[in-house]
């Protein structure tokens, strides 16, 4: 058998270049805060006709999706962490459902930021809902306070849209979950436009006012 054996040519694989890294990581940054990914093909070909010192750039929808997941969102999310650190925080939570039926569930964070020492608003998470009542809402987002390691007893303000598993009225999971932090609230927000339109009715004609809102009641119910 050792008679047999052929000796093979060796590869020549290059080391990977630092530089070229850095690169792609800032391409893969412009893509997650600016785009789809869609255009990193284009955009990374171009860099490397344009552009000299960017020619070992290798950078295209699969890589770019992989390194935003693994290495820019573990990277930003434990930023977030320590930067949000033992203060109370509020939510904003909206319920939606993306182009393949799946129900999302989206999360905003207010909290005082020491590091900037100013108030920040901004994005959390996007979980996927098992249910999409007002039970696999709180259990959705029981879930992803406990994976991004935030203490639900620093939870003191949660603000929905007026969809029925979201009122508070309506919602015995979150009246359930506001008895075990008394700080905590929760406040159903109308849109801009009802606002406007139901002020603006209020002001040229009761009547009005009283039939919009008879007709926003009818369809609510």
């Amino acid at each position: 058998m050792s008679g047999n054996i052929v000796n093979q040519t060796k590869l020549p694989f290059k080391p990977a270049s630092l530089k070229a890294a850095e690169q792609e990581a800032s391409l893969a940054l412009y893509v997650a805060q600016h785009s789809s990914i869609a255009p990193v093909d284009h955009l990374s070909e171009m860099c490397k006709k344009k552009f000299s010192d960017a020619i070992e750039i290798r950078l295209h929808r699969t890589k770019c999706t992989n390194i935003i997941k693994n290495v820019l969102a573990p990277h930003f999310f434990e930023e977030l962490r320590t930067d949000i650190g033992d203060s109370k925080f509020s939510l904003l939570l909206d319920e939606s459902t993306d182009i393949s039926v799946t129900k999302l569930l989206g999360i905003v964070i207010i909290y005082f930021s020491k590091t900037h020492n100013r108030i920040i608003s901004t994005f959390l998470s996007l979980a996927e809902l098992e249910n999409a009542d007002s039970g696999g809402i709180v259990d959705c987002l029981k879930k992803e306070l406990k994976k991004l390691k935030l203490n639900i007893n620093k939870l003191i303000g949660i603000g929905t849209d007026n969809a029925n598993v979201m009122r508070k009225n309506n919602n015995k999971n979150i009246k359930r979950e506001n008895n075990s932090s008394s700080n905590m609230k929760t406040t159903a927000t109308e849109t801009k436009v009802e606002a406007e339109c139901y002020a603006n009715a209020i002001k040229s004609n009761a009547s009005t006012a009283t039939a919009i809102v008879i007709e926003q009641w009818a369809i609510c119910k």
